[in-house]
């Protein structure tokens, strides 16, 4: 996990029996223990060093960093920093929701300043920024989709897009589009039953709360608002919580709706396996015409191609590897193959040029749950 994202903890920093001041994390993300849990015995507390183990930095911690100014740290990369900026927004999620009267910080301004990061990172490396939406997934679930949804309307938005301006509003528009219900979200992600009542009656009213909250803290840009306002709204007036169809609905609110539907198709639940992104491009491409803007499912496919960073493949060679980087054609992108024709890791990922007969693409496939990923590796930042 990023130096960005957290500091190391070391037996030193913790005490048999005593509370953890803060959740734990391990080096990829995943929540291990959460504030008040207990470590029980010097077992668990030696294993879990050994595993190497990561607290989120405090609020001054960050503000101090912030303070260093926006260039991008050298030793840090893609999959280092939507870690980051999960806290950085659970940060922000939770100022608006006390919506606090005698706040220091400039709210709008701190959310465009995330937004302004997000498209430094896009482009300096959007392929590993695609990675991290197809493979990060250890943090909040409403606050990493968040994120998730922020970085395709960005990398769809340069499509059509020109004023960078423009696109960080948008961005803006999809972090907080969901504030209202990033609790509920995060309940839902582990629910398999029907929703009840109250959670429809939540759901269907979240973009109007979502505005409220925002105008309550001093949000004013139109288009930020509508976007938030359209975002489950779809051409052909079956969504809501207006009913808007046709020219009514802003482009930009139906790119929120989109990135949300990939987003949140490709994330795994509780009781279901993510879906591959080829066959949610697919659904995207029948809907077109109806959910969605056809321009806008046009894009996120040229966007994605066949064979999307982050997408688990094998080769002609036998080897099975994960998409690094696109190609202009689509089908021949660059892998770094991680398991070998017999079936064990490799001790560091090779990378192949799929336009060598030795290396085509065979099909898509599923990687072994056991098999650990160490994406700053595997993508040449470590």
């Amino acid at each position: 996990m990023a130096k960005a994202v957290t500091n190391s903890l070391l037996v030193k920093d913790l005490e048999v029996g005593s509370r953890l001041p803060w959740d734990v994390y391990d080096k990829y993300g995943m929540l291990l223990l959460k504030e008040d849990s207990v470590i029980v015995s010097g077992r668990q507390l030696q294993a879990l060093v050994a595993r190497g183990i990561y607290r989120k930095k405090s609020r001054k911690e960050m503000a101090q960093e912030q303070q260093k100014g926006n260039e991008l740290e050298d030793d840090i990369c893609p999959f280092d920093v939507v870690y980051e900026y999960c806290n950085r927004l659970d940060n922000i999620t939770d100022s608006l929701q006390k919506n606090a009267k005698n706040r220091t910080i400039d709210i709008e301004q701190t959310i465009r300043k995330l937004c302004a990061e997000l498209q430094a990172w896009a482009n300096t490396d959007s392929d590993a920024l695609l990675g991290a939406v197809h493979l990060c997934f250890g943090s909040s679930y409403s606050l990493m989709h968040a994120i998730h949804v922020a970085i395709l309307c960005e990398l769809i938005g340069k499509r059509f897009i020109e004023d960078s301006q423009r696109r960080n509003t948008i961005m803006c528009a999809a972090l907080t589009c969901n504030i209202a219900i990033n609790d509920l979200q995060d309940s839902l992600q582990k629910q398999s039953e029907m929703l009840t009542d109250g959670q429809r009656q939540k759901i269907d009213s979240h973009p109007e709360r979502a505005v409220k909250i925002l105008h309550d803290n001093g949000i004013t840009n139109s288009l930020w608002l509508k976007s938030v306002l359209q975002h489950h709204e779809r051409i052909d007036g079956g969504g809501y919580p207006g009913g808007v169809s046709g020219d009514a609905l802003l482009t930009e609110s139906n790119l929120i709706s989109i990135a949300d539907r990939y987003a949140a198709m490709i994330a795994g639940r509780s009781y279901r396996k993510g879906i591959h992104p080829k066959e949610v491009l697919k659904q995207i491409f029948v809907d077109r015409g109806k959910f969605f803007y056809e321009k806008l499912c046009l894009f996120l496919i040229k966007e994605l191609g066949i064979f999307p960073p982050g997408a688990f493949v094998s080769l002609n060679n036998g080897e099975v590897g994960i998409v690094i980087n696109r190609a202009l054609d689509s089908v021949t992108p660059v892998v770094a193959s991680i398991i070998s024709p017999r079936g064990a890791p490799y001790p560091q990922p090779i990378r192949r040029d799929c336009q060598q007969e030795s290396y085509k693409i065979i099909q898509i496939c599923e990687l072994d749950k056991n098999i650990s990923l160490n994406l700053p590796v595997i993508w040449g930042y470590r």
